[in-house]
């Protein structure tokens, strides 16, 4: 099976239109823009529900601040401040079990516990602490 091709908003409303021109023959459009009846297919139930704002290509676009309702701008801010939290809790955690660990892990070499809490994801930070008790080079500065 062959990887789809990407397509514009003027080739997919193109393709739709010629599509339901031939009366909805598929076969036809496939052979004509090389696109998988799959995406045909959806294309043209968008079309018909929708419209030609259906065929409109939506994923990954925030709206502006300035369109934002104040229900969206608080659960914008709630998501945030969420995600804060548990970065700060996944912090403390490792803090607490640096202060348990045998030798002191924290008082050996502090620059490299904030080195990997500032990079990546709380279960990698979590990982690489254990291999930090035994770094003994000098701390890193970071810029």
């Amino acid at each position: 099976m062959t990887k789809g091709r990407n397509t514009t908003y003027e080739e997919r409303l193109e393709i739709v239109s010629y599509c339901m021109e031939q009366g909805n023959d598929y076969t036809a459009a496939i052979e004509k823009y090389g696109v998988s009846y799959q995406q045909i297919y959806s294309w043209v139930r968008k079309y018909n529900e929708k419209g030609a704002e259906g065929l409109a290509d939506k994923r990954g676009k925030r709206k502006p601040e300035s369109e934002m309702t104040e229900l969206e701008k608080l659960r914008a801010e709630n998501k945030l401040l969420a995600a804060r939290n548990k970065r700060l809790e996944t912090e403390n955690a490792v803090l607490k079990n640096s202060r348990k660990s045998k030798g002191g892990g924290a008082k050996r070499c502090p620059a490299g516990i904030s080195l990997h809490l500032r990079s990546g994801n709380a279960q990698k930070r979590m990982c690489c602490y254990r291999n930090l008790r035994y770094f003994k080079s000098e701390p890193i500065q970071l810029l």
